[in-house]
């Protein structure tokens, strides 16, 4: 019930607002893939994110543009430096599950359970199935997991697209 409700406001939010074109695809994104309160939780601080990232429009205020790479540079890859690449990076010469994570060809490649993002699909990455897990088998980081910003920073980077930079 309480899924329902904060689904209908999201929804609600981004059909009233200003937001532009690629954030309400985003916010119905977030609406059809939380199907549980704790998800729905990540859904609403992505959105929070996105209304970061994205800038409204108004009569008397022009939209600003949307930076990928600054986006990347600024908000994704510190997460991935302080979080990640202690056991998957090849720099560090850290390869745990085969995956790397300090160049975007190792995302993409990925490790043992092939890509580790699937650009503009939260469900199908991997990458983020892991750090939503609850099995300490398999969340990651597996010592400290990630606290709700910084998973939707990186949710909302996989929808996005995942614009990468990086060689």
């Amino acid at each position: 019930m309480v899924t329902v409700y904060l689904q209908r406001i999201v929804q609600r939010i981004a059909a009233f607002s200003n937001l532009r074109p690629e954030s309400r695809k985003i916010c119905g994104a977030l609406c059809r893939i939380s199907t549980s309160f704790q998800e729905m939780k990540y859904g609403l601080a992505s959105l929070l994110v996105i209304g970061l990232v994205s800038a409204t429009v108004s009569e008397d205020r022009p939209a600003t543009t949307y930076e990928p790479t600054h986006f990347f540079r600024t908000q994704i890859l510190p997460i991935l430096e302080t979080r990640c690449f202690e056991c998957h990076s090849e720099a560090e010469g850290q390869d745990d599950g085969g995956l790397v994570l300090d160049t975007k060809a190792g995302w993409i490649e990925g490790g043992d359970h092939g890509p580790a993002v699937v650009p503009k699909n939260i469900g199908k990455s991997p990458l983020i199935r892991a750090i939503l897990s609850h099995d300490p088998g398999t969340v990651m980081p597996p010592d400290d997991p990630l606290p709700p910003l910084e998973i939707a920073l990186l949710q909302t980077w996989v929808l996005l697209g995942a614009p990468d930079p990086r060689e």
